[in-house]
């Protein structure tokens, strides 16, 4: 899941995940996309760079044509909290802009948790780097790194996070 993502964030989401289409293609994942400010702009910007890599994909508001496409664009606010329980790995958007959303809500639901490098306004974001529960994404390198973990080591480091919020 990709949320609050801005135009940065957008390009990259793309970069990281133009190298490894194969491994999401082979582990039949879903991803879903919430732009923080879901303009038209903003939506169409991703549909096209999905529809780049050969990605499917659907709006959320019109859930009926969802089915077996491999992305969600949500073009809605105010439903991201409720989104994390259906993903394994969140990239939490605006960390490179004025600062990284909530990390904590994605943790809840054992999501591996990752951000830009503008998270020190949040003391949890702090805290799950100094733990190693988050990782920062500078580049798409980095994120590529993350999202490899859908076919390595996804369940240990999702207990990892749950452990992190309940203690």
């Amino acid at each position: 899941l990709f949320g609050s993502i801005e135009s940065r964030d957008i390009n990259i989401i793309f970069e990281a995940l133009s190298s490894i289409n194969k491994i999401l293609n082979k582990n039949n994942s879903r991803l879903i996309f919430v732009p923080h400010e879901p303009s038209e702009d903003i939506i169409k910007k991703i549909e096209n760079n999905l529809d780049q890599l050969n990605i499917s994909s659907a709006r959320y508001s019109n859930l009926n044509e969802i089915g077996n496409n491999n992305a969600i664009i949500v073009d809605s606010v105010g439903i991201l909290a409720d989104l994390y329980k259906f993903s394994s790995i969140a990239y939490i958007g605006c960390g490179f802009g004025k600062g990284v959303h909530n990390v904590i809500e994605p943790a809840v639901y054992g999501n591996v948790v990752c951000f830009g490098p503008n998270y020190h306004i949040l003391s949890e974001a702090i805290e799950m780097i100094e733990n190693n529960i988050a990782h920062v994404i500078n580049n798409s390198d980095d994120l590529k790194e993350i999202l490899v973990m859908i076919d390595e080591n996804l369940d240990q480091k999702s207990s990892e996070a749950k452990d992190y919020v309940f203690s």
